[in-house]
């Protein structure tokens, strides 16, 4: 017990350090606000997280003192964003201050102040792989691409010269023609989450009332280039992940739909031979490279991009909030 008090007093201190002139001052001048018993010090505070945690839960802490703690947070990702060339936008974000909401929401959803110490490591991965997640989904540059690959990719649907094949692996006759590639996030299947982003066009006019047709024209999952190296079992076992129980439902948030998206398996249609799948992350420089995997257990073909993000960007803004 002690030697996990003594790590989180050293981790809290390295962190205190790191952010000393964003967060110690604020702390003291917090010390005669704050309830008797409440540390502020640097060997009572488990990161600066500890501070987030106090703003939400001590009844007892005034207005302008929250404030003024949020302050000193917004500086710090004002900073990190400027110097990597990002903004709250790129995160979905209208400022900020809801990007340093998104993201305390992000950790209290994993029960990120709960956790044991020994596990704060491992949960940095993840959370770094979701603050990824985020930002590549609303990151122009690779959405203006990603649509672009998506574009021909309908056209190789629209063309009669083209094998459509459901899910099923049955064959498929259009009864219109595929219309403009869409942004989906929010992908599962069964409930479940399936993958990270695609472009979906939808079949137009759809054959029923409530009823859709759905190509995934770009698939795509996001990684960090730790993960990124372990990813070729995932890409590898794409197609396969679709052989689901029948009745199993595919649900997607698509742009310009009110409500979710949901087909099944006879209404999911692929252009035979012409799947495209793409892994994104981040290299600081952009690259675009056609890779290939057996590691799923059959060849499988997908597009490898790096984008102009420097993945230290991420870690930083981990830093301002976690240990």
């Amino acid at each position: 017990m002690g030697g996990t008090s003594n790590l989180g007093k050293l981790r809290a201190a390295a962190v205190l350090d790191e952010l000393a002139e964003e967060i110690r001052e604020p702390l003291e001048e917090l010390s005669a606000a704050l309830p008797a018993g409440v540390p502020v010090t640097r060997a009572g505070i488990l990161g600066v997280l500890r501070a987030w945690r106090r703003l939400g839960v001590l009844s007892t802490l005034s207005a302008p003192a929250r404030l003024a703690i949020r302050a000193r947070y917004l500086q710090a990702f004002e900073r990190i964003l400027d110097a990597s060339r990002l903004s709250p936008g790129d995160f979905n974000a209208a400022g900020f201050k809801e990007l340093a909401d998104i993201m305390l929401r992000m950790m209290e959803r994993k029960g990120y102040g709960q956790v044991p110490v020994r596990e704060l490591r491992g949960m940095r991965g993840n959370f770094a792989g979701e603050l990824f997640e985020l930002l590549g989904q609303n990151y122009r540059p690779l959405q203006r691409d990603l649509k672009y690959l998506a574009v021909g990719q309908v056209e190789i649907l629209n063309d009669s010269k083209t094998t459509l094949v459901d899910a099923n692996g049955n064959p498929f006759t259009m009864p219109g023609e595929f219309g403009e590639p869409c942004k989906a996030t929010d992908i599962t299947i069964g409930g479940q989450p399936f993958m990270d982003l695609a472009y979906v066009s939808l079949l137009e006019p759809p054959p029923g009332p409530k009823v859709d047709v759905l190509s995934l024209a770009v698939e795509t999952e996001f990684k960090m280039p730790t993960a990124a190296g372990k990813a070729g079992k995932q890409i590898g076992r794409a197609q396969v992940r679709y052989d689901v129980p029948k009745g199993t439902i595919l649900e997607a948030t698509v742009e310009g739909r009110k409500a979710p998206v949901k087909v099944g398996a006879n209404q999911i249609v692929f252009a035979q031979n012409s799947i495209i799948r793409t892994l994104v992350t981040p290299t600081g420089t952009p690259m675009y490279r056609y890779s290939f995997t057996a590691r799923g257990g059959y060849p499988e073909h997908f597009l490898r991009i790096g984008v102009a993000i420097d993945p230290k960007a991420i870690w930083q803004m981990l830093d301002v909030v976690m240990p």
